[in-house]
């Protein structure tokens, strides 16, 4: 009730933030449920690798990014029924057309779109110590009906939302909600919720039936608050986790980043929590849920990293989010008002 209350109030002011409880009810109708594809996931990371690296040479944001990803996946699903041969042979025809694209649509930049593309493309494998074959360079032509396929896949949506709208959305509501006295919470929390949902895109995979992006985004920013020390680790336990098990399997999730304590003061977790549901929009047990299944894909998304030698959880600078926290003289240590 709290908590419906105190969205009620203070939802015209995130409307105005563009993150208000109308745009959260338009994305989750919008929010595609993409199915498992037969390429290999090891193919899927180092595309979304080179994906990645290609945005981030052509100075995309993070925003961008984790929307490309999202299309990716949708046209992932989409070749269903094409051998896997076949699919390894269109991936890079399917990442010049989604880098063109990105071109167009956030920055309406059409001349040598496709030649920029292609080279970002190829800076990317470089990167990663892999050669793109010319005979793998798409023309024009080729480019522009991949992109008709990749816009037919989105079901002729370029804007899709992806896990970071979702951390975006929670953040800022979290700060419109404190009347701005979480400033430095919400901020930090937004760089530690993304840096999470880029190991749960690259590494967690799509699964046949993936979580929805919004729960593994609130679970990812409650998190967040934990390590914060705005709100303590077992106001999000479900019912279904004792209590040493909800410990160590946090502490495997956040190994190697300071946890700051929540200050153990009457009713500190009861407000935190409602400030929270009405940030995500969800209820408390909701919340909860959605941390349990976000911290079990962070896991699995360990073990995936841990099998090929890699480390599962990049540090904050990893992650273009920490980038705009560093701009204004590093990610702060968040602060309780």
């Amino acid at each position: 009730r709290a908590a419906e209350r105190l969205s009620a109030s203070l939802d015209a002011v995130a409307e105005g933030e563009g993150v208000g409880a109308e745009m959260l009810g338009v994305w989750a109708g919008a929010e595609a449920e993409p199915v498992g594809s037969r390429l290999p996931r090891e193919y899927r990371r180092v595309t979304l690798s080179c994906l990645g690296a290609a945005l981030k040479l052509l100075r995309f944001p993070e925003k961008v990014w984790f929307q490309t990803f999202r299309r990716l996946d949708a046209s992932l699903a989409a070749w269903a029924d094409i051998d896997e041969e076949e699919q390894r042979r269109r991936l890079p025809v399917t990442c010049v057309a989604l880098i063109r694209a990105a071109m167009k649509f956030e920055r309406a930049r059409w001349r040598d779109a496709t030649s920029v593309a292609v080279q970002s493309l190829r800076a990317a494998f470089a990167q990663m110590g892999l050669v793109l074959p010319e005979l793998w360079i798409p023309s024009d032509t080729q480019t522009t009906r991949e992109e008709h396929r990749v816009l037919e896949a989105l079901g002729w949506r370029w804007e899709v939302p992806s896990i970071e709208t979702w951390v975006h959305a929670a953040s800022r509501r979290l700060h419109v909600m404190t009347c701005g006295r979480w400033r430095e919470v919400s901020e930090w929390c937004y760089a530690f919720a993304v840096s999470q949902a880029y190991v749960l895109v690259v590494w967690h995979g799509t699964g046949s039936r993936p979580p929805s992006q919004r729960l593994l985004a609130v679970g990812a920013v409650a998190l967040g608050l934990v390590v914060a020390g705005a709100l303590p680790l077992q106001a999000l336990r479900p019912l279904s986790a004792s209590h040493s098990v909800w410990e160590r399997s946090f502490g495997q999730v956040v190994q190697g980043s300071e946890v700051h304590v929540c200050p153990d003061a009457p009713g500190v977790a009861e407000a935190s929590m409602v400030v929270l549901a009405a940030a995500a929009g969800l209820a408390v047990r909701e919340i909860q849920e959605a941390t349990d299944v976000t911290m079990r894909c962070l896991l699995e998304a360990q073990g995936e990293a841990a099998a090929f030698g890699a480390r599962a959880i990049p540090s904050l600078d990893a992650v273009a989010g920490a980038g705009r926290a560093r701009d204004q003289g590093g990610v702060p240590t968040p602060r309780l008002p």
